[in-house]
Parts: structure tokens; C-alpha cells; sequence
């Protein structure tokens, strides 16, 4: 890691601060003592996953990326809301599939930070792109309407590709992760097979879940699942 901050810095490569992403999240497992591994391989593959982590009997995995503008974007911000920022991020996280081909054996998180000035960074927008775009469906006999998907998000019903990852770790800031005020949210995937245990990570996250329902839970709310709205 200290050899690829010296070969990025002072070049205005946007994954440079993607590395500045990877510093905080291991900063975060290793003063909560984990024990860190950078750049595992799983599967006997050339391909590998930023971090294993172990502490006691939590084991997990921790892809990291990152979304955002380069130094001149930085410097000259663009505030204007991008609406359709959800497609940049859906985007961003199917980059990452190809390190899940194989379902690992633990836990495994995608971690992205989205440094933007002028995306929403709301639920609703999260549910576009893990879910796909929302539409309302209305029925001309009855008047009645519906939510519906008119396209396929991240994690799509019947499509497998992104199985391999338990959930996605959401944060923002200039600084990726380190400036962030907010709280960081983790998103389930309902269709993987490997459950992500709710204290695994050491912050205090709002953990989110779905099934024809948006609910959400906390440390703080002692992981009592609450219904709450998409809107």
C-alpha cells in the first residue's frame, strides 16, 4: 500500500483516492483489532480481494472502491444534482464482480465511497442502483398503482453474478471515509448465501435489508429490524 501511495501521489489519478478509501477502512479493521491481510486471494486465483479480516471468530472479507471526481473536480465541484447518479454508482460496484466469481468462503463486503458533490446519496437512490430503477405502475381499470422495477440494479432477482458479495458498504466525503459526518450504511444482499453477521463491523453502521420491504437497523437500535420508507 505504501508503495502504490508514493507511485500515484502528485499524479491526479482518481485512484488515488480510492487509496485514500482503502487507508481509512483499514484503519477502521486494525484499530479494532483485527488482524489485517492485504490483498488475499481466494479461490487459488490470481485474483484478489483488498482485505481479510479476523478478529476472534469474525471473518470477513473487504473489497474496496471508490466514485468521484479528480483533483480539477475537487478544486471546481459541480453541485448541480445528477439524477441519474445511481446508474455511475450501480456502474461503479459491477466493476467490482469479477472478484466474486467463485462465492468465497467468508463474508464479504464491498465498500464504496462516493465522493460527488452532486449525487443525492439517499435511500431512494441506493434502491436504484442495488434494486434497479422505480417506477409507479398504475392500473386504468381499478386506479390502483403499484412500485415496480423497469430495469435490473445491482443485485437483481435470478441473476447470480453478484451472489459472492454479503453487502455493500456505503460512505461519501472529499476525503474518502475520513471526512465523512454522516453515518456509513451497510446494504444486505438478499440473495446471498453467506449471512453477514450484524456486529461484525466495528462501526456503528445502519445496516439496511429488503424483502417486498425496506427495513433498517442499528448498533444503537440494538438490531431491532424497523420497517422505514424507500422515499
Amino acid at each position: 500500500m505504501k508503495a502504490r501511495f508514493k507511485d500515484l501521489s502528485g499524479t491526479g489519478f482518481t485512484s488515488y483516492r480510492g487509496l485514500i478509501f482503502e487507508l481509512y477502512i483499514f484503519r477502521t479493521l486494525i484499530n479494532s483489532n483485527f488482524d489485517v491481510s492485504y490483498e488475499y486471494s481466494h479461490s487459488g486465483t490470481a485474483k484478489s480481494i483488498d482485505f481479510l479480516a479476523k478478529n476472534g471468530e469474525k471473518e470477513l472479507l473487504v473489497e474496496v472502491t471508490s466514485l468521484g471526481p479528480n483533483e480539477s473536480g475537487i478544486k471546481n465541484p459541480n453541485y448541480e444534482i445528477d439524477p441519474e447518479g445511481f446508474l455511475r454508482v450501480r456502474k461503479a460496484l459491477r466493476n467490482k464482480l469479477g472478484k466474486v466469481t467463485e462465492t468465497p468462503k467468508y463474508p464479504t463486503i464491498l465498500a464504496l465511497c462516493n465522493s460527488h458533490e452532486n449525487f443525492q446519496s439517499t435511500k431512494f437512490e441506493k434502491v436504484q442502483a442495488l434494486y434497479g430503477t422505480l417506477a409507479i405502475q398504475l392500473n386504468l381499470e381499478s386506479n390502483a398503482s403499484k412500485i415496480v422495477l423497469t430495469d435490473k440494479g445491482f443485485w437483481p432477482d435470478h441473476d447470480f453474478s453478484s451472489r459472492g458479495f454479503s453487502g455493500v458498504y456505503f460512505t461519501a466525503g472529499i476525503y474518502p471515509g475520513f471526512s465523512y459526518l454522516g453515518q456509513p450504511e451497510i446494504w444486505l444482499n438478499p440473495i446471498s448465501p453467506i449471512n453477514l453477521m450484524l456486529n461484525i463491523w466495528p462501526e456503528d453502521v445502519q445496516y439496511f435489508k429488503s424483502d417486498e420491504r425496506l427495513f433498517r437497523t442499528s448498533k444503537s437500535e440494538k438490531y431491532i429490524w424497523q420497517c422505514c420508507e424507500i422515499f
